[in-house]
């Protein structure tokens, strides 16, 4: 999953992440790129725990430098765990109260559709085994009682 972490031209520069939130299933890479290189941006995550990650973390607020990072201006990140990750970039957004402000965007971490189909429960699986025989024998009852002539349509009255 790619992210862009501002983009314009020298001259004029959008404070923004685009997209500015993503869902991903667990063990996906986003790769955050800068595209304008005379504006610099971090990229710190959080969760409820505090920071999870951050492409600069030598830099507490607001010098005009990249991080070492970020110098190259892409920073990978691969997301393990199953969560809401808020990232912001330090220079660009400030918290009020509990929230981020200004240039932040939401990672969005879910279980894969694989990790979905092996977390069901034996219970569940024999549940619908029972229902997918239920509805066989069904199936099959309708049929026979269809060659023998019941449950069809009755004749109708001269």
């Amino acid at each position: 999953m790619d992210v862009v972490a501002g983009w314009g031209d020298p001259v004029y520069a959008v404070q923004a992440f685009r997209p500015e939130n993503v869902s991903v299933p667990r063990n996906t890479i986003v790769r955050w790129s800068l595209t304008n290189p005379t504006e610099p941006h971090t990229i710190t995550g959080v969760n409820s725990t505090g920071i999870v990650w951050d492409s600069s973390p030598l830099i507490v607020s607001a010098p005009p430098v990249m991080g070492a990072p970020l110098q190259k201006s892409v920073f990978n990140w691969t997301f393990e765990t199953e969560g809401t990750f808020t990232y912001f970039c330090k220079l660009h957004a400030y918290k009020i109260g509990s929230s981020w402000v200004g240039m932040t965007g939401t990672v969005i971490v879910e279980r894969s559709p694989t990790e979905a189909v092996n977390g069901l429960s034996p219970l569940t699986y024999a549940g619908l085994g029972i229902g997918i025989v239920a509805l066989l024998i069904g199936l099959g009852a309708m049929g026979l009682s269809r060659r023998r002539g019941g449950g069809g349509t009755p004749p109708a009255n001269p």
